[in-house]
């Protein structure tokens, strides 16, 4: 009997403890549900208007509620997260500053954040900003050494054979990006150029449109500019200067030419009569010029130039004002790659003028600048500085060798000289027109 009491006794004193030992607290609940959301972001606006045209480096967003927290906010197009290069509030008004982004097409730019009690989004078009033309290799059997674009916006291209005989062709590429076809061979030059033709590694040196709508060449180690018409069997000299002279060229509005290689700039009259201008003196070469008429009616000789050597490397940009009867005033220098370290052991490819007066530069960079070797196309900005025309360095294509302006505001790329693959050319737009060519209505 005390067993059994015994027994019942500890049967009662377990379910005690048991009992005890059930009570659970529960943990802080991780949020507040009767806690009242923050008023979520609200976008009244996004500049430019409606559509990022190509060319447009930055979209602007303006509204209320933005967070200023980096790390909650999120802004995407679509489904594509967008970097934020900064945000700022002012009198109640947030604004967001986005790169232009690789994506393009017609979504919604939205932005959340943590906690917020709705998602703002804002229909918008970024436009495409290049495409690329593979036809280019389909007639080509050599590099893209110089090329032109005409008023109608066909691109004129010289090309260099990769065997054979030194002598390149021109090839018309319709505005349509698509139909190409041969239109000179210039073979016929070969009796004109001291006999030596097989000699010449880059026979064409440059190419513009000019006076009477025609299609203007200079060669390497030639001393005339042709007039390249359709209509000869037989090379048109247009102007012929002293040995050294002319290499690069661009027109005027007047139909004068300035030219040079390593003896300095040079105007052509429109008779052929030629005489030494501007004061580009010493052991120089002429990589590019360009004749270009601002805002304000004023024109400037372009000239990039670099060391005389046998194979010559451009580092300096120089402008000189161009006085009414044709002769120039004293160089004014517009930017020294070697002087400027964030670009150390760079050079410059190709320049070229915005309608607004804004200098594109291409270069060939290399793994000593800090990150930029991954361009190839700057903006030379008002403070003397370089910076990428994008941000995102998958948006263009590096190792660009020439850059000229169609008629309107897409800006044409080579990259024929130093690449060979099927994509050599590209059609970049922009978000305005580049300074006019003058020659291209004579």
């Amino acid at each position: 009997m005390k067993t059994m009491h015994l027994i019942f006794c500890l049967l009662i004193l377990t379910l005690f403890f048991l009992c005890a030992c059930n009570h659970f607290d529960a943990p802080s609940a991780v949020w507040d549900p009767n806690r009242p959301l923050s008023k979520g972001p609200y976008i009244s606006s996004v500049s430019p208007a409606n559509t990022a045209a190509a060319g447009v480096r930055e979209i602007t967003i303006t509204g209320q509620n933005f967070s200023t927290n980096l790390d909650s906010l999120t802004v995407t197009f679509g489904s594509q997260l967008l970097a934020i290069k900064s945000i700022s509030v002012s009198a109640g008004v947030s604004t967001i500053v986005i790169p232009r982004p690789a994506i393009y097409g017609f979504n919604n730019i939205s932005i959340m954040y943590p906690a917020a009690d709705s998602i703002a989004k804002y229909p918008y078009t970024i436009e495409n900003p290049i495409t690329g033309d593979a036809v280019v290799s389909n007639i080509f059997s050599g590099n893209l050494l110089v090329m032109e674009a005409d008023k109608g916006d066909t691109i004129w291209i010289a090309n260099m054979p990769n065997s054979g005989i030194k002598l390149g062709y021109i090839y018309k590429l319709l505005p349509d990006g698509v139909t190409m076809t041969v239109f000179m061979d210039t073979s016929y030059l070969k009796p004109k150029i001291n006999n030596k033709a097989s000699d010449f590694t880059n026979p064409f040196a440059d190419l513009k449109i000019g006076t009477g709508g025609f299609l203007y060449a200079t060669f390497s180690n030639v001393n005339s500019i042709y007039c390249m018409d359709p209509n000869s069997s037989a090379p048109v000299v247009y102007a012929t200067l002293s040995a050294n002279s002319t290499a690069k060229f661009d027109f005027d509005d007047n139909k004068n030419i300035y030219t040079g290689k390593n003896n300095g700039l040079f105007l052509v009259k429109p008779d052929g009569s030629n005489s030494s201008v501007g004061d580009y003196t010493g052991s120089i070469t002429f990589g590019e010029i360009r004749v270009i008429k601002n805002a304000n009616n004023n024109k400037f000789v372009y000239a990039l130039i670099g060391a005389a050597a046998a194979k010559p490397t451009f580092t300096q940009l120089y402008r000189s004002p161009i006085n009414n009867d044709g002769t120039v005033g004293s160089k004014q220098l517009v930017y020294d790659i070697t002087a400027d370290t964030a670009f150390n052991g760079c050079t410059i490819s190709s320049i070229n003028v915005k309608s607004d007066g804004t200098v594109l530069l291409s270069l060939y960079t290399n793994s000593a600048v800090n990150g930029n070797q991954n361009y190839s196309l700057f903006v030379l900005e008002n403070n003397g500085s370089l910076t990428p025309y994008y941000k995102d360095n998958t948006i263009l294509p590096t190792g660009i060798d020439q850059l000229i302006w169609g008629s309107g505001r897409y800006l044409y790329l080579s990259k024929g000289k130093t690449n060979t693959s099927s994509t050599r050319f590209f059609k970049m737009g922009m978000e305005q027109n580049g300074a006019p060519y003058l020659g291209r209505n004579l």
